[in-house]
């Protein structure tokens, strides 16, 4: 092993995500990534982030969770980001789950361009990991937490005008104080989603 290969770690476009918004600023997006070490050493992947490069006033989303599955539900276990190693030439499947409040990124029926990045045991800067289309047209429920395919081929002109209607309702109440849920009540909802976490 002295004379082993450093990789580098590879992902691929997801088909599914999970996505959910509140009127307060809270977002929550969930992918499952696969991790593919092509090198013979392990590497140490220390945190991970998410992007919109495309989106000048946006925020990256901060790494949040790990959970076991992609279908958000009161029993799909709950791991606070930790520190992991990829072993040499093997794969590691996860669902990874980001997050951040006011974001300055709300849900349209269109594509994002999404990347996700880490940051490695071996590397002292961030490293681009994936660079994928969020096909957010296929939100048709942007103020419930619950998965969509990513999927170009199933992604009809019902789907995009049911998708629209919903995100421009939901752009509507976020810019009317009027009708925008309490901080209070933003707060719940993110609390109902963690409220299953192991103790």
């Amino acid at each position: 092993m002295l004379n082993a290969r450093q990789g580098r770690l590879k992902s691929f476009e997801p088909h599914t995500f999970a996505a959910g918004f509140t009127l307060g600023g809270e977002v929550r997006l969930r992918f499952p990534l696969v991790l593919y070490n092509t090198g013979a050493k392990p590497i140490v992947v220390q945190n991970m982030r998410l992007s919109f490069p495309k989106e000048v006033s946006s925020e990256p989303l901060h790494w949040t969770t790990t959970r076991i599955r992609i279908k958000p539900t009161s029993d799909d276990g709950h791991e606070f980001p930790a520190v992991f190693s990829v072993p040499g030439r093997s794969t590691l499947q996860m669902f990874v789950e980001f997050g951040i409040v006011f974001p300055g990124v709300w849900p349209r029926a269109r594509d994002y361009q999404v990347r996700i990045e880490v940051k490695l045991g071996h590397r002292r800067k961030w490293r681009h990991l994936l660079t994928f289309p969020l096909r957010a047209a296929h939100i048709t429920s942007p103020d419930r937490y619950i998965t969509y395919s990513n999927s170009a081929h199933d992604l009809t002109e019902e789907v995009i005008a049911e998708a629209k209607a919903a995100m421009d309702e939901f752009a509507r109440k976020v810019q009317h104080p009027n009708t925008v849920v309490s901080k209070a009540d933003s707060r719940k909802w993110l609390a109902d989603q963690e409220r299953q976490r192991p103790q």
